[in-house]
């Protein structure tokens, strides 16, 4: 999927750098994006869902600057099942997301729009560990709460399809290549999105 992507994009970027430099039709445009993440562990995923808003500038039908930022709603939450202590994980969730991205689109039709985005993105996840405490009997006396938080950024791209409803409103879904995971340097997971949302231009 990933060389799919890279290789849409470069087709996109190349055959239509004229079209693109010669064609005006720009316009200002604002939105709101709903997002399901997932990032890909040996044994198990992490799944996140975020919410946020949408901002960019279409310069003409072919090229757009876009800038999308998001908070997480969901969170994961993983119980260790070692214990029998029903408090005891850990909780992890996204405290922002923002994406800054390049997106080069090619019009099927009137009503559809096809594109490819590359850009920068920057995520921070929070995770909060949850640890029981126990006396020499072995009861539970209470729980020790630790946090922290890890800053993934670097390269974002993806495909999307574009609808439109009117001539000032449409419809997107995109699906889209995040950062790998790297919250140890021993560790780097696959990081991808599908997202919905709307955007309206003025």
């Amino acid at each position: 999927m990933k060389k799919t992507i890279l290789l849409a994009l470069t087709i996109l970027t190349s055959t239509y750098v004229s079209p693109i430099l010669a064609t005006e039709n720009n316009s200002w445009y604002i939105g709101g994006v709903y997002t399901a993440q997932k990032i890909s562990l040996p044994s198990a995923g992490r799944d996140f869902n975020t919410v946020g808003i949408v901002a960019g500038y279409q310069y003409n039908n072919y090229l757009s600057l876009e800038t999308r930022f998001s908070k997480g709603t969901s969170g994961n939450t993983f119980n260790y099942d070692f214990r029998d202590f029903p408090d005891e994980g850990v909780d992890t969730d996204i405290d922002y997301q923002v994406s800054v991205l390049i997106k080069a689109s090619y019009p099927i039709n009137e009503k559809f729009d096809v594109y490819v985005t590359t850009g920068y993105s920057k995520t921070k996840i929070e995770q909060e560990i949850l640890d029981s405490i126990v006396n020499a009997e072995g009861l539970l006396i209470g729980v020790n709460t630790s946090n922290f938080t890890f800053t993934e950024s670097g390269l974002t791209y993806g495909l999307g399809l574009k609808y439109n409803v009117t001539n000032s409103v449409n419809l997107f879904v995109d699906y889209q290549i995040l950062p790998n995971w790297e919250p140890f340097s021993t560790n780097s997971e696959s990081w991808d999105s599908i997202n919905v949302g709307f955007n309206y231009e003025f």
